[in-house]
């Protein structure tokens, strides 16, 4: 298998210091003046520091809600239709009609807003540029002529919108942020039926179908071609997931290790996906292989701790335990909670039926 790359680009890296900087800057020129004015003590002055620091906390995440409602809005204004809203751990989902509150996260992101698109050609541009462009206005705030404690919240508020705003705007290569889609999206029409998939193909399993669900006219056959657009391998991704559903565990194992070892543009987050379920039919169906030990790396270790909400993360950890020897009654305990609390109740369900097919009936 080819050496993963860095989590992230240098250039992100740089540029979210630089902006960073520029903000904590604005807001310690904001409280500056709070304490001069107050003539407070060491001890006041640390209180008003910490409470700065909380509200700082809490900003952070109105602006994440704000950045979605962008998106939520300006994709309910050109004919999107709604399927979940996430921020940070929880997200709702509507399901028979109802607003259904469920555990979900992603790693590196801070939430998400997905919706249906209206048409095969849907109007793109404002359902992605929503979100940054509101953080943006929010960055007015700065502007507010307040003073006091008040100013230091608008401050914090605006420096937030801006950096937010403009991180998401900037199209970088290897991260999937809105600026990087629109650059995807405007010169390559196979990334726009790639999202369009994405989305239907999201929408059924939010609505609690399954990938089987999923007609195979929608996705692609084969393999993708060398330097293949990110958007577009979300596309193969989902055809490798589609074949396990099926039951063609060896099939599905093909394709998942045909992308980790010809696909390394992939986003990070998709890389670690099917890095996943690779090593999970690895366990499954050849055991504790020098195959699966090269899997078994510790990024990936971080990667499904930080995903354990997900179902396909404790069916991993049970194929793994049994792969060496153990029961997995933890894992398999860990799998039914995960699987009772997923907005993706039809995954799940085919997670357990592969589970009880390959190891019944201690998993049936």
């Amino acid at each position: 298998m080819k050496k993963q790359r860095k989590k992230y680009p240098l250039s992100a890296h740089l540029i979210a210091i630089a902006l960073g900087i520029v903000a904590g800057a604005a807001i310690g020129l904001a409280i500056g003046p709070l304490i001069d004015a107050l003539g407070t003590s060491p001890g006041q002055s640390l209180l008003i520091l910490g409470a700065a620091l909380v509200a700082l906390v809490v900003v952070w995440n109105l602006t994440v809600v704000v950045h979605e409602a962008g998106h939520l809005v300006f994709g309910l204004a050109t004919g999107w239709r709604f399927v979940s809203f996430r921020i940070g751990r929880r997200i709702f989902v509507r399901k028979d009609g109802k607003m259904t509150l469920r555990r979900y996260t992603i790693p590196g992101t801070g939430g998400q807003c997905l919706m249906e698109p209206p048409s095969d050609e849907p109007p793109y541009f404002l359902y992605n540029f929503g979100g940054p462009f509101v953080n943006l206005l929010q960055g007015l705030l700065l502007l507010v002529p307040a003073s006091g404690f008040v100013r230091v919240l608008c401050v914090e508020a605006g420096a937030l919108g801006l950096l937010v705003g403009v991180m998401n705007l900037i199209p970088f290569r290897r991260l999937p942020t809105d600026g990087g889609n629109l650059r995807r999206l405007k010169q390559n029409p196979a990334a726009r039926r790639a999202l369009v998939t994405m989305m239907r193909v999201n929408a059924i399993l939010t609505r609690g179908g399954s990938m089987r669900d999923v007609p195979a006219e929608w996705l692609p056959d084969g393999a993708p071609a060398d330097g293949e657009d990110p958007l577009v391998l979300s596309d193969y991704i989902a055809a490798a997931d589609r074949t396990l559903a099926l039951g063609d565990r060896e099939g599905a194992l093909a394709r998942y290790t045909y992308l980790l070892e010809h696909c390394p543009q992939m986003y990070n987050v998709h890389k670690n996906e099917v890095a996943c379920y690779a090593l999970m039919l690895e366990y499954l169906l050849h055991g504790n292989t020098e195959k699966a030990k090269e899997l078994d790396t510790k990024e990936l270790r971080s990667y499904e701790k930080s995903t354990a909400l997900y179902p396909s993360r404790a069916a991993l950890a049970y194929a793994r335990a049994r792969a060496n020897g153990e029961t997995g009654e933890k894992e398999l305990a860990a799998f039914g909670k995960a699987a009772a609390g997923t907005p993706y109740p039809g995954d799940a369900a085919d997670l357990r039926r592969m589970l009880a097919e390959v190891f019944a009936p201690a998993a049936s």
